[in-house]
């Protein structure tokens, strides 16, 4: 799905609605929205043209956020592989955090005499 494109001189983001705005309209939420989107992989961005834009505000925009958007998109497998690191390291710790505590009850109770 088209979550930025330029249309009729000005760049135009798509909202949760499916509908188009204008981009110097764009929210905190709509553009996590829209990250959300290019994480997941159905985003698509028409690249920036500088020519096809007649508002100077509406070319700083929509560069930052193609260039941007663009670059998350390309080290998306980046932030997947760094996130399941931290995962992966948090969970073994911890199971090991479990596994020295399984081991005290089981001392308490052998020290008991019971089995």
């Amino acid at each position: 799905m088209k979550v930025l494109k330029i249309e009729n001189n000005n760049g135009k983001f798509l909202d949760e609605k499916n509908a188009f705005h204008s981009i110097d309209k764009l929210t905190k939420g709509n553009l996590m929205w829209i990250v959300e989107r290019v994480l997941d992989g159905t985003a698509e961005i028409e690249e920036y043209d500088e020519s096809k834009l007649a508002n100077q505000a509406h070319q700083v925009i929509y560069k930052s956020l193609y260039d941007n958007l663009s670059s998350l998109g390309a080290r998306k497998d980046e932030f997947v592989d760094k996130s399941a690191r931290l995962y992966l390291e948090h969970y073994e710790r911890y199971m090991d955090d479990t596994s020295q505590g399984a081991g005290e009850v089981e001392d308490e109770a052998n020290s008991t005499g019971e089995p």
